[in-house]
């Protein structure tokens, strides 16, 4: 799940910020929502950018399709 949502955050922020994952939820250093809140500052970039969270992998699949084609398949096997 996590090579697909770091797949699917590099395809659909090609050409503008449309996806940020928060990883890292329950430790003790929140690092992505560090840099989510830091993005959404007046010079971060985001600024009053709209957030809308998807429910689950899927929802993300469904709203984003439009910024992917085909398939890649993993294989831990090959370097």
């Amino acid at each position: 799940a996590l090579h697909l949502l770091a797949a699917l955050q590099g395809l659909a922020n090609r050409e503008a910020p449309r996806f940020y994952v928060v990883f890292s939820k329950g430790f003790q250093v929140e690092t992505d929502q560090f840099w989510l809140d830091w993005l959404r500052k007046e010079d971060g970039g985001l600024g009053t950018t709209q957030l809308e969270p998807a429910a689950d992998i899927d929802a993300a699949l469904i709203a984003l399709r439009p910024h992917y084609t085909g398939l890649v398949v993993y294989d831990p096997n090959v370097p």
